[in-house]
């Protein structure tokens, strides 16, 4: 009779276990608004204000009045180089009264449209580059007329 061995039986050879990862967690971040935003334009960093002279403020500077009236084109020179620019824009630009007016608006946060710039600058333009004077003037002496609107 043939030999039978006893004992535990051999367990049966099992395909290796792949090793458990760690998993990566991937984070969820949330917004959360708190202020609704200002209605405001996007380009203007402040809430607008208004010109801080008027327009037929002629009388708080005479002497630059008479000087925009009687030499227009060397007043906006001065004009352009209180703003840091250069002389050859009023000299060269088409509507440079217009453009120049609309990009102290722009800068300075100013209440205004470039329709009514074009209109103040053709039919009231001494009064118009006056104002501008003005503006500048007032801006670099710190005026507080000149501080954003809050």
């Amino acid at each position: 009779m043939p030999h039978v061995k006893t004992g535990p039986l051999p367990e049966p050879a099992q395909p290796p276990q792949p090793q458990p990862q760690p998993q990566q967690q991937q984070q969820q971040h949330t917004t959360v608004i708190i202020n609704q935003p200002m209605r405001m334009n996007p380009m203007q960093p402040h809430p607008l204000r208004e010109w801080s002279t008027g327009l037929c403020g002629c009388f708080e500077n005479v002497g630059d009045c008479l000087f925009a009236l009687c030499c227009p084109t060397y007043y906006t020179c001065m004009l352009s180089g209180k703003q840091g620019d250069s002389c050859w824009g009023p000299c060269c630009v088409p509507a440079w009264t217009t453009v120049f007016r609309s990009h102290i608006r722009g800068v300075h946060s100013i209440r205004g449209s470039i329709c009514k710039d074009c209109m103040v600058t053709n039919c009231c333009g001494p009064c118009a580059m006056c104002q501008m004077g003005r503006e500048l003037d007032n801006i670099l002496k710190g005026d507080p007329r000149t501080f954003p609107a809050s």
